[in-house]
């Protein structure tokens, strides 16, 4: 018999991840923001890493095989950190989704990100044109 807890996924919800994301979602996200609410990034977070990967492919026009192997494209880039940004995944756990970089990688990747948004105007205004498209970002 299969183990029921297999697929539990959360922290003070438990449940499957539909019921979890059903759940937050008539969490007012003003009440999360509140500095009473510990981990509140995990509540904010109702992308996985999939998610967010399915949206950059679609976004940039471009294969998964394309952004994981893409050194100095700008689809990795954008897509890594927009998973930094909006879910509670690890640097492995990125990684690992990717298959071809390290965890070290993806922390460089997401630092160097955060400098050229800094600077580059133009690749600051595509990751929020990417963020109003998917609008189920949590901006």
């Amino acid at each position: 018999m299969a183990d029921p807890l297999q697929k539990v996924y959360g922290g003070v919800i438990l449940g499957s991840k539909r019921f979890i994301k059903d759940a937050l979602d008539r969490v007012k996200y003003e009440q999360i923001e509140s500095p009473a609410v510990s981990h509140s990034k995990i509540f904010r977070s109702t992308l996985g890493i999939e998610e967010i990967i399915s949206a950059c492919c679609e976004y940039f026009r471009v294969t998964l095989e394309e952004i994981a192997h893409s050194r100095r494209g700008q689809s990795r880039k954008a897509c890594i950190y927009l998973i930094k940004k909006h879910t509670c995944a690890t640097n492995r756990e990125i990684a690992e989704s990717f298959g071809t970089l390290t965890y070290s990688a993806v922390a460089k990747i997401n630092g160097s990100v955060s400098k050229q948004l800094a600077v580059d105007k133009g690749f600051r205004e595509e990751i929020k044109r990417l963020e109003v498209k998917y609008s189920y970002f949590k901006l």
